[in-house]
């Protein structure tokens, strides 16, 4: 089953700051970044998942299938 996963990255230095998750759904990994955040943000559809800026942080979603051992399944 997939899985949704949130990693922040600082704007600046491109060096991640922070990773949430796994979620079952893009809402409850979005409601876990507001709530990291203090506040509600309006999220972009990307071609990885979903992305928004605040003025110092970049959030990106994915959405991961993992294989029944736990392994990363292979795209394609």
């Amino acid at each position: 089953m997939p899985k949704v996963y949130a990693q922040a990255t600082h704007i600046q230095t491109d060096i991640a700051t922070q990773a949430l998750g796994p979620f079952e759904t893009d809402q409850e990994a979005w409601d876990a970044v507001a709530l990291a955040e203090g506040r509600t943000l309006d999220w972009e559809r990307t071609k990885q998942g979903y992305t928004v800026r605040t003025k110092t942080t970049r959030w990106i979603t994915e959405t991961r299938v993992l294989a029944s051992e736990g392994a990363p399944c292979p795209e394609g």
